[in-house]
């Protein structure tokens, strides 16, 4: 699977990040829109249903719950599925405004000399997938959801909302 292929090496990108405030991560890294980070998440077959229900207008929260559904069953009544959109979507939030248990993926993100949405999307996964439960496959997609509606909002704007 093509997230789970990153090459680490050190680029010389260190300057932009110098001016950047090292509890937050340089907007540059989540540009664009759920579509464009879905493309990276690889898997088309399983994110089928997901991108339609984006393209035909769906808010992007309840397409999530929708497409979990259809790849998990979570013990419970349906609102799990709702919980668990809520609780990856804090985790996110915490790695990318400056959560401390987060540093070591921030510091993986500032390694990169460009922001292949790839290898973003991959650290920003693993990062928050082990603190959500055991279906790490379904984090990829739901992390590409987030990571373009953050872009759509703007970084400040989402973390001084989230907090």
């Amino acid at each position: 699977m093509q997230l789970r292929r990153l090459v680490h090496e050190d680029y010389h990108a260190e300057a932009m990040w110098d001016t950047m405030d090292s509890d937050s991560v340089d907007t540059a890294v989540i540009q664009g829109s759920s579509m464009e980070w879905l493309s990276a998440a690889d898997d088309e077959s399983s994110i089928r249903s997901l991108v339609h229900d984006l393209s035909r207008g769906a808010h992007p929260r309840e397409a999530a719950i929708s497409w979990l559904r259809t790849e998990i069953v979570l013990k419970g009544d349906s609102s799990e599925y709702g919980t668990f959109v809520d609780r990856l979507s804090d985790e996110v939030t915490a790695l990318i405004c400056g959560g401390s248990r987060y540093r070591m993926a921030r510091a993986e993100l500032r390694k990169l000399s460009q922001y292949s949405r790839t290898a973003v999307l991959a650290i920003v996964s693993s990062a928050v997938g082990s603190h959500v439960g055991p279906y790490g496959y379904v984090v990829p997609p739901l992390v590409a959801i987030l990571l373009g509606l953050i872009s759509q909002v703007g970084l400040n704007a989402w973390c001084a909302g989230r907090r």
